[in-house]
């Protein structure tokens, strides 16, 4: 690997795919434009980290909230029958 650092070589992998996830990734990455299957597995790979990271967060919201679950809105009980009415009638 003349000319690249350790940070840039990056590392080899092996995946195994079945015919229709094969079909699968060449069809996105034609959608995509993505020019390698090596570019199409780092975007799916920081897709599934970002995904990680949002049910990581539930998850802490839920164990801060516990069984009660989280407080909605506070606009929730300040909205009347009458008040959406009123909207649905305006004309703008």
């Amino acid at each position: 690997m003349a000319g690249r650092t350790a940070e840039t070589a990056g590392t080899p992998a092996q995946v195994r795919l079945s015919r229709q996830d094969w079909a699968d990734l060449r069809e996105t990455m034609a959608i995509l434009r993505l020019e390698s299957t090596s570019d199409a597995l780092r975007e799916a790979i920081r897709l599934l980290h970002r995904e990680a990271r949002q049910v990581e967060a539930a998850r802490n919201i839920a164990r801060f909230y516990g069984e009660g679950g989280a407080p909605g809105p506070l606009l929730d009980g300040l909205v009347t029958e009458a008040d959406l009415a009123a909207a649905d009638a305006a004309e703008f």
